[in-house]
């Protein structure tokens, strides 16, 4: 059966894996908590079209002729063993060896079936298409959840922090967080799309500011601090050049992008009205202690976005160079939360409630060391140099290099994400998001070296005829 849903809906299945992990997932983990265990299906049906790249791979006008596997494809194999070797050296328990590597690798597969498949161009070129609808698609989300949710988590205590469930589609926890964060970052990547076609004069004023309002404004009502980062990241991602060329279009840009940040500060604040003595300069100076002082409430994990780091290299380096290099183990960062698979982990065991895994870049370090972190930050450098490259490959379609200016502008938006949440170690829709634009990369990439090789093999001068 698996094998006829393969070879008959191969793209069904690929947009059932994309739009099951960014739409459905998070959607039946806030609305329907008992059957959250389907994203374990939505997992499936990724690791189903690996049959699809075998399958393909005997048959030569489905695959790249005379194209190199993308770089990306060798550094994910290479984490992969790293991975497997690390937790086998560790002599890591079954279920929290298990929860590592869907944790991990849930969503890995669509990274080499983008990458690796030869699919046709139409289907490629329809998701940015899709990712916009699936951006609408969040605002009727957003408002329910912040007319609805919030007010009945205003007042739960516990560390509860109610505007965190306004998450659209990306998931939740009535009773606890939300992926305000991960629905933010998706909202950005969209909205920086719509920034390059505007740049690009293939967008009207009008159609702009009209898609700024509906994409921006989950930003305003979710309290997605970092937002402010991604977005002035953005600006100067796509702006910079024009600081010597058209300065004037710079500074404006840099006014609006001051203007649109200070508009989100002031909702943030608006939000934390009933806290006494809030204002845009305490709230700022909070956020500051919340994440690089010692400013903590009793159901804040010990450490925090900043100390994490030294907490790491506390217990790691010369003195301990296996696990300094190649980590602990798949899952060992990660705290048990009292799931169907069974969790022994350090975070449990040896360091309960103190977040050595608070971010991804720290629950890298401790999984999989400085080696498998290492390798993960050079696949988004390359995807940053591969858009780059790819962008002006395809100069004369507006389309495709405004597209490809907007990926090389995310590209470290979502490596600094590695240090805001760890989602990036266990997150469906959060994964998806990231490795699926890897993967998206990684097939205009074949394509541009098609391209590439076609016009070397047609510039040669035939010999036909020739004594």
């Amino acid at each position: 059966m698996a094998a006829v849903a393969v070879a008959f809906f191969p793209r069904l299945l690929l947009w059932s894996a994309i739009i099951g992990s960014l739409v459905i997932a998070g959607s039946v983990r806030l609305y329907f908590p008992a059957f959250q265990s389907m994203s374990w299906l939505i997992a499936g049906a990724a690791s189903l079209l690996l049959l699809y790249v075998v399958a393909e791979g005997f048959k030569k006008a489905a695959v790249y002729q005379r194209t190199s596997t993308p770089g990306i494809i060798l550094l994910a194999c290479v984490f992969i063993l790293l991975a497997v070797f690390t937790t086998l050296f560790n002599h890591g328990a079954l279920g929290t060896t298990i929860s590592g590597i869907k944790g991990y690798f849930q969503i890995w597969p669509l990274l080499f079936v983008m990458a690796l498949v030869r699919w046709d161009e139409a289907t490629m070129r329809a998701f940015p298409k899709a990712m916009f609808w699936i951006a609408l698609i969040q605002i009727p989300f957003v408002l329910q959840q912040y007319l609805v949710l919030v007010p009945e988590r205003t007042g739960m205590g516990f560390g509860i922090v109610p505007v965190d469930i306004v998450s659209g589609t990306f998931g939740g926890d009535r009773r606890g967080g939300g992926a305000n964060a991960t629905l933010a970052l998706f909202m950005v990547t969209v909205w920086a799309g719509i920034l390059a076609r505007w740049k690009l004069n293939l967008m009207s004023n009008w159609g702009m500011f009209l898609a700024s309002l509906l994409l921006l404004f989950p930003l305003f009502v979710n309290e997605t601090k970092v937002a402010v980062i991604y977005l002035a990241m953005v600006f100067l991602a796509l702006y910079w050049e024009d600081l010597a060329k058209r300065p004037h279009v710079f500074l404006i840009g840099v006014v609006s992008t001051a203007l649109m940040i200070f508009a989100l500060l002031t909702s943030y604040v608006a939000i934390h009205a009933n806290e006494r003595g809030i204002t845009m300069e305490t709230y700022i100076q909070g956020s500051i202690d919340e994440n690089f002082g010692d400013l903590r409430n009793r159901w804040s994990t010990y450490l925090n976005r900043y100390s994490v780091y030294g907490f790491w290299a506390q217990h790691h380096g010369l003195q301990d160079p296996s696990h300094t290099l190649i980590g602990h183990g798949l899952a060992q960062s990660k705290e048990a939360t009292g799931g169907a698979i069974p969790i022994k982990s350090l975070a449990t065991d040896h360091y309960a409630h103190m977040g050595i895994g608070l971010t991804a870049v720290p629950a890298m370090l401790w999984d999989v060391g400085l080696i498998g972190t290492c390798i993960i930050l050079a696949m988004f450098w390359w995807g940053w140099r591969t858009a780059s490259l790819v962008a002006r490959h395809y100069y004369s379609d507006g389309n495709m290099y405004a597209l490809f200016r907007a990926i090389q502008a995310m590209i470290p938006v979502f490596a600094l994400s590695l240090a805001h949440k760890n989602f990036f170690v266990f997150d469906l829709p959060y994964q998806t998001l990231v490795i699926g634009t890897l993967g998206y990369i990684a097939y205009w990439q074949r394509r541009m070296n098609e391209d590439l090789n076609l016009r070397e093999i047609t510039a040669k001068p035939s010999n036909d005829g020739q004594p």
